[in-house]
């Protein structure tokens, strides 16, 4: 692939009306990923009759998990008739909730994609009953523990999946998903997890879990998740650590994995430091663009790559770097930008799409 000499860009962005920002996109990530990975919004998922009533509107569900929280879910249907392209979990950050990340819903929506975003213990609606006299209703997030954590990511209890007696929220959501399947409306197995911030070693360590599953006679139970997004990851949060979860196969050596991050994020460098070095020919980093040869001299090429590095600095108008659950939702009025929710969507067609 050849690449191009072209000056950063940049452009002025609004997120959910409440700010305006300034983005700044390598030249490799502008020409690499959006010569591989084309647009999916520019091929419409959704069929005539779909596009003219509009997108179908979300739904809340309420999904109790096995300790006695009831876990509210926002549920965007893939527009259309037909299956979803993948059906994806998107997993917050610290002290955020399914709200924060309806910009990237909906634009995942769009793209064909059927879309559930949970709001985990202690966030949103998800209230903890041990802690509703201590909080008020969406600040119990401040006061959760390292067991609170693991409980977000845990399935567990006997061998038989189906009639496990231990799940957290991110298994209650795929219990739900797997309820559809079987009903022939969703497809369990081209999941994609997405998660930013914290909700990355949420969404890391939920996936490994699944992977863990042992497979019956019946066949595999687990190993669901085709790809895994992790936007701004964080490293460690009071104790919770995504470090064991990418030290777990598939994520250590096969899983196609998507990392989104600013310049300034040392932990997301981190995270794929620790990746490449069991992929040393399949990863590549949009950051080693050589201007002078015109090419990136990542050892994989980034539609062959199964681990990827995309640095996307976004920054508000007082220059604050976007974290988080507001990197994601990053939205543009021109649509030809390369928002993380466009990267993500054509990651999404380009890896999950494939393994079908």
């Amino acid at each position: 692939m050849i690449f191009h000499t072209i000056p950063p860009l940049s452009a002025s962005y609004g997120l959910r009306g409440r700010c305006s920002a300034l983005i700044v996109v390598t030249a490799a990530l502008v020409v690499a990923i959006s010569a591989a990975f084309p647009p999916v919004c520019a091929q419409p998922a959704a069929s005539p009759a779909a596009e003219e009533e509009g997108l179908p509107e979300p739904k809340e569900l309420t999904l109790p998990t096995s300790d006695g929280v009831d876990l509210i879910v926002q549920y965007f249907a893939a527009p259309g008739e037909d299956k979803p392209q993948a059906t994806v979990i998107l997993v917050h950050d610290l002290g955020g909730s399914s709200e924060n990340l309806d910009p990237l819903a909906e634009s995942l929506q769009t793209a064909g994609c059927a879309v559930l975003v949970p709001d985990l213990r202690g966030h949103g609606g998800s209230n903890l009953p041990a802690y509703s006299k201590q909080a008020a209703e969406g600040e119990q997030w401040k006061l959760l523990k390292l067991n609170d954590f693991k409980a977000m990511t845990i399935t567990a209890g006997g061998r038989v999946r189906g009639q496990s007696d231990i799940r957290g929220d991110i298994e209650s959501v795929r219990n739900w998903v797997k309820l559809q399947a079987d009903a022939g409306t969703l497809d369990l197995d081209n999941l994609v997890v997405v998660g930013s911030g914290f909700g990355a070693a949420v969404a890391a360590s939920w996936t490994a879990a699944d992977a863990a599953w042992p497979a019956t006679a019946r066949g595999p139970q687990g190993g669901h998740v085709r790809a895994l997004v992790l936007v701004d990851p964080v490293f460690a949060t009071k104790g919770f650590l995504i470090g064991p979860a990418l030290a777990a196969e598939p994520l250590r050596t096969t899983l196609p994995i998507l990392i989104l991050a600013g310049s300034g994020s040392r932990d997301a460098v981190k995270i794929f430091d620790t990746l490449k070095r069991a992929r040393p020919n399949a990863w590549f980093d949009s950051r080693l663009y050589d201007a002078e040869t015109r090419q990136n001299t990542s050892p994989a090429k980034d539609n062959e790559a199964s681990l990827l590095y995309v640095q996307v600095d976004a920054r508000t108008a007082k220059g604050t770097p976007l974290t988080g659950d507001a990197l994601a939702s990053l939205r543009s009025p021109d649509p030809q930008r390369r928002t993380p929710a466009a990267l993500i969507s054509a990651f999404i067609k380009a890896k999950a799409a494939r393994s079908r």
